[in-house]
């Protein structure tokens, strides 16, 4: 081996002297880092109480301390080997905290789905009144196809029935403006058995919506029956945020719409018995 002169003792001394300086500058920095976020939560107690959401990630993420149960007694067995003691702390903390994070997830969802009910029944509530306080037919119409625009946040309403009818003109409401004409057979075609249809992502029809088609992506259609023995009414009412109508909604208060505008308008017609 070649020997070591002077020279490269004093370069091991130099680069060992270095590390050990960028170590203890590493390591007063990061105790620096904790010094002043140890002092910044002291003086702000209710910092996590603003922040919610950042303990609830520090808790999800951060490791727990450990405990140091040292070695397990194993004079009762007679064995000679050191045993472990598993601690089942830190596990059973991580299953707390992720069951309790999914019921939190769960719990939100439940109370937006109650709020969404309950805002969808007082709008609905809404409409009622006002169709039941329209003075004659054509104030009905007019108050579903404007009014129930902005009491139910909608980007179009439209009321169809179709030409069969109108043309052997025994309805008045067939001929009532406001109201789309469309062609034999289209409600059956719509609506097939059904009394409500709800799509969530659809491309609007533009028989139905007219110009207005290109805004709907969601819609809700309701059957009409005013006059028994003749074809079907349609209400129809068409959005632009997609998923606002859905299979997975109940038709109860579609239904209980429908059922309320059909008899206002059998009424203003004079056919209610």
């Amino acid at each position: 081996m070649a020997p070591t002169d002077g020279a490269d003792i004093d370069r091991v001394k130099k680069a060992t002297a270095s590390d050990s300086a960028e170590q203890s500058t590493d390591s007063a920095t990061e105790n620096s880092a904790e010094d002043k976020i140890t002092e910044y939560l002291s003086a702000h107690p209710d910092f996590f109480v603003d922040h919610p959401e950042l303990l609830a990630t520090l808790l999800a993420t951060m490791a727990p301390p450990t405990r140091d149960f040292g070695p397990a007694d194993t004079s009762e067995t007679g064995s000679s080997e050191t045993g472990q003691i598993v601690d089942l702390q830190q596990y059973m903390l991580r299953e707390t905290r992720a069951r309790a994070a999914d019921l939190e997830g769960q719990l939100s969802e439940i109370v937006g789905l109650a709020r969404e009910g309950l805002h969808g029944h007082a709008r609905i509530q809404a409409a009622v009144l006002e169709i039941i306080a329209a003075q004659n037919l054509n104030e009905v119409i007019e108050v579903v196809t404007q009014d129930l625009m902005t009491t139910l946040d909608l980007d179009v309403v439209i009321i169809a029935v179709e030409g069969g009818a109108a043309e052997r003109g025994k309805v008045p409401l067939f001929s009532t403006d406001g109201v789309r004409v469309m062609p034999e057979g289209y409600i059956a075609e719509a609506l097939g058995q059904a009394d409500v249809i709800l799509h969530e992502n659809i491309s609007g029809d533009r028989r139905l919506y007219g110009s207005a088609a290109e805004l709907v992506r969601s819609q809700a259609l309701i059957r009409l029956d005013v006059i028994p023995g003749e074809p079907a009414a349609l209400l129809a009412m068409g959005v632009r945020r997609l998923n606002e109508f859905g299979p997975q909604q109940g038709t109860d208060l579609m239904s209980f719409l429908g059922e309320v505008l059909t008899l206002s308008i059998r009424a203003r017609l004079g056919q209610l018995d």
